[in-house]
């Protein structure tokens, strides 16, 4: 993302919510979003992460590499 306008980006990212995960972003100052989801359980962390990820991607209009397309979670 860039420091052009968001547009509707934040409210189409709180439509993916679902009863299993919730979603939070902000714009940054310096452009792009902060995005942090709350899932109850791994399933639901890594389905609501690909929802996002393919919402952005198309948002943006750029090509990515096809291992990000992927969802990936981490855990300390």
């Amino acid at each position: 993302m860039s420091p052009e306008p968001l547009g509707d980006i934040i409210q189409k990212i709180h439509d993916l919510e679902t009863p299993d995960a919730i979603i939070g972003d902000s714009p940054l100052r310096e452009g792009g979003l902060g995005i942090k989801i709350l899932a109850r359980d791994g399933i639901s962390l890594r389905k609501t992460i690909f929802l996002v990820r393919n919402l952005l991607i198309i948002k943006s209009k750029q090509d990515f590499p096809q291992a990000l397309h992927r969802a990936k979670t981490y855990f300390n």
